[in-house]
């Protein structure tokens, strides 16, 4: 079962990923296509701190996206994630001070296929529409 608070942290000071949800699949439309990515701090330290006195990075499988979220609703993107399984971490903590929090989950990019309408042999028009993904092993 899963703690309110993530998978670090407790009533003062924990993470809430907000987008993208955990498992979602983000349909992209092909190289260049941007993410969104949100997140917010709580908690009772995070209300007395504000923005100043918590810390916050966020990682995409392992490696850091976003260095020093000092806000407490942060909303960022990145680009070009391929087509795959991505791991999110958020991890945040209270400057000069010892309560830690952070939260992570899976997501999977994929792209949107369109291909143009095609006349079937009745004559009518058909089109294909389908979402591409990585192979799963």
């Amino acid at each position: 079962r899963r703690s309110p608070y993530g998978a670090l942290g407790g009533p003062e000071l924990y993470v809430e990923i907000v987008h993208p949800i955990r498992g979602a699949e983000v349909v992209c439309g092909g190289p260049g296509c941007k993410i969104e990515l949100e997140y917010r701090v709580r908690g009772t330290k995070a209300e007395k701190l504000g923005a100043g006195g918590v810390k916050s990075k966020i990682l995409i499988n392992g490696h850091v996206a976003l260095a020093d979220g000092g806000a407490l609703h942060v909303r960022t993107s990145v680009v070009d994630l391929p087509v795959s399984h991505h791991v999110l971490e958020v991890h945040a903590w209270e400057e000069g001070g010892s309560a830690q929090a952070g939260d992570g989950h899976s997501f999977r990019v994929v792209h949107l296929r369109v291909e143009k309408p095609k006349k079937t042999s009745s004559g009518d028009m058909t089109q294909t529409i389908s979402f591409g993904g990585a192979k799963r092993n």
